[in-house]
Formats: C-alpha cells, sequence, structure tokens
C-alpha cells in the first residue's frame, strides 16, 4: 500500500494505493497548539494522535462519507483561481500562442468533456504572493496541463515548482 499527500488550499487530502484501487481521502481539522503548522502542510502530534486513536477503533464505530471528498477537492482547487478566471468548460485561448497550441488545447479540452471532467483554460491561479497561469486546470483532480511548442525546460520546471508547492500536478503535452 502506499499513501500520497497533497496540501491544498488549507486542506490535507491523501491518496490511498492499495492493488488495484485508488481511493482519495480528505481530513479536514484544526488544532489550537502553539506549534501547530496545519496551515503550512504539517500534520501536528495532536492529530497524529487523535488518527492513530481512529486508526485503532472498532471500524463500525466511525462514520464515513464518501460522497464529500471529490466536491470539497474540486472546490479547494477552483478557490485558487481567480474569481473572475473560474469559466468552467470554455476553451479559451491566449493572444499569443500558435495554431498548433490552440489545436492542442482544444483537443485536450475536448477529452476532458468526453470524461465529464470540468477545465478552466488560462486559469489565473493566485494565492497569497504566488500568481501563476495555468493552460489547463483540471480541479477533480488537481492537475494542471500545460500545452508546451516552443516553451523552455528552465521555464517548465519553474511552474512545476510553483504548482506542486500548491498542491497541484502538473502534466506536459507536447
Amino acid at each position: 500500500m502506499a499513501l500520497e499527500h497533497k496540501f491544498i488550499n488549507g486542506k490535507h487530502f491523501f491518496k490511498v494505493y492499495d492493488y488495484d484501487q485508488r481511493i482519495t481521502i480528505m481530513v479536514d481539522s484544526s488544532c489550537t497548539c502553539e506549534a501547530h503548522a496545519w496551515n503550512h502542510g504539517v500534520v501536528c502530534h495532536h492529530l497524529s494522535a487523535c488518527l492513530k486513536y481512529l486508526w485503532m477503533k472498532p471500524k463500525d464505530r466511525v462514520k464515513v462519507r464518501f460522497d464529500v471528498v471529490g466536491p470539497v477537492l474540486r472546490n479547494s482547487v477552483l478557490k485558487m483561481v481567480r474569481l473572475s478566471n473560474r469559466k468552467l468548460n470554455v476553451v479559451r485561448v491566449g493572444e499569443n500562442e500558435s495554431a498548433r497550441h490552440r489545436l492542442l488545447k482544444e483537443k485536450i479540452c475536448e477529452s476532458f468533456v468526453l470524461l465529464g471532467l470540468d477545465f478552466v483554460c488560462e486559469a489565473i491561479i493566485e494565492v497569497g504572493k504566488v500568481r501563476q497561469r495555468a493552460d489547463i486546470l483540471v480541479p477533480e483532480l488537481a492537475l494542471v496541463v500545460e500545452v508546451v511548442v516552443s516553451e523552455g525546460v528552465e521555464s517548465l520546471e519553474a511552474k512545476r515548482k510553483v504548482f506542486a508547492g500548491l498542491g497541484l500536478d502538473m502534466r506536459v503535452v507536447r
């Protein structure tokens, strides 16, 4: 079993990989301790003790809601996008994009529509002092897709670091 942790917009999301299944778990909690670093993506020892307690508790006494995680993840990601920029499922293009770049972007967006996933094109992501533009953002997957025709490796690595710091995965399509 493998565990992947993401901290997105003040919430902890854990992906648990168990054989051929992938399960996403969201932990939304807070602690009043002074050493608490929850807002920085670190789980304090008080919360850790609570999670251990839940682990040891008989499973029939723990209420689990599976319907909450998807919408909460989606909304947490969308809250990072500038309010005036949250246009779902609209293919938007930049002024300086090449015809090939536009075509690739349109095809990728079309595939997300066929999969039933929402997307934001030319998403302006703003969190604190961080401001970054993404070609395509898929909120349900916390995924940024960068369409690359002529962009340099250094620029892509800089974007990847920014997005990773926000808990977003980045895929590059050439």
